[in-house]
């Protein structure tokens, strides 16, 4: 979420994770025999797409939540989640969740 609240289109965010999928990173046999930017492609137009259907309104994008998932492991980071929560949820409004209109977001190309 933190990409799309800087603007960055759901394509390029796949495209990193695609390449975190691409490399050794010992995930596991959980991710052989999937093809990895499939993978990537999929993840981000499932949760972009619930943000822009409005069927997630980020809740638990906190640090308190990211810390009991363990996404994040700094205790005292004095990060906040909340600039960027609400910089997803203002494009939202907007219907422009990057930096074009949300009904073109999702077209492949």
């Amino acid at each position: 979420m933190v990409f799309l609240a800087l603007g960055w289109h759901p394509r390029h965010i796949a495209g990193l994770i695609q390449s975190k999928f691409e490399g050794n990173f010992r995930w596991g046999q959980a991710w052989e025999g999937y093809d990895p930017a499939t993978r990537a492609d999929l993840y981000v137009r499932l949760f972009a797409g619930l943000v822009t259907a409005r069927y997630d309104d980020l809740v638990d994008f906190n640090c308190q939540s990211a810390r009991e998932q363990g996404t994040c492991h700094v205790a005292d980071c004095h990060g906040n989640l909340l600039p960027f929560k609400q910089s997803v949820l203002d494009r939202r409004s907007h219907e422009r969740l990057a930096c074009r209109p949300i009904d073109r977001l999702f077209l492949p190309g």
